[in-house]
């Protein structure tokens, strides 16, 4: 099994990647930071990857094909839509539920979870949303990587107003934070 760790810090990748040796000593775990991810042949392709907020955003068009094979390391909460949901580790964990989290991730225990309950009052299609045009463009550039600054400069309006349509987006979609509006416009099309 390989297992892909990316855009970690590197004493949580070195981390990691012990606890992953003493449970699974036959899994080959590979690091990359968010330079260095790509393998001689492109994308490093595993079985797992276990990934920060940073790299979910940065490389988005990769990971969305892999969602079930995807663990998030971040300490906010999991990134959810109304019906799926990301699984996340906190690095803040105790040694045991750090454990426990990943040996359940690497046999597919824990994949992209369905929270049914969610549902009520949700729409369920974009169109319901009813996003703006300007909502829209700072999705997508948001999922390009972009900063709020940069955003601004790039759209020609100020820091205010993209952090406005921000807070439109997280509202309207339940997504509230860049990764999470990332995995968001992803699932949908938007980009």
């Amino acid at each position: 099994m390989r297992i892909a760790l990316i855009g970690l810090a590197p004493l949580q990748s070195l981390g990691l990647r012990e606890v992953i040796r003493e449970k699974y000593p036959a899994a080959e775990v590979l690091i990359f930071d968010c330079d260095n991810v790509s393998a001689p042949d492109g994308w490093p392709e595993a079985d797992k990857y276990i990934v920060s907020s940073a790299a979910m955003a940065a490389f988005a068009r990769h990971l969305m094909p892999r969602l079930s094979a995807v663990l998030l390391l971040t300490s906010s909460r999991p990134l959810t839509d109304g019906r799926n949901s990301l699984p996340c580790l906190s690095p803040l964990a105790t040694e045991q539920e750090i454990s426990k989290t990943l040996g359940s991730f690497i046999n597919g225990q824990i994949a992209v979870v369905h929270h049914p309950h969610h549902l009520a009052g949700k729409p369920e299609k974009v169109d319901d949303l009813r996003l703006t045009a300007r909502e829209v463009d700072v999705l997508r550039e948001t999922v390009m990587g972009l900063s709020v600054k940069e955003i601004a400069v790039k759209l020609g309006i100020s820091v205010n107003t993209v952090l406005t349509h921000r807070k439109n987006l997280a509202e309207k979609t339940g997504m509230h934070s860049a990764p999470a509006l990332v995995y968001y416009a992803m699932k949908h099309r938007l980009v």
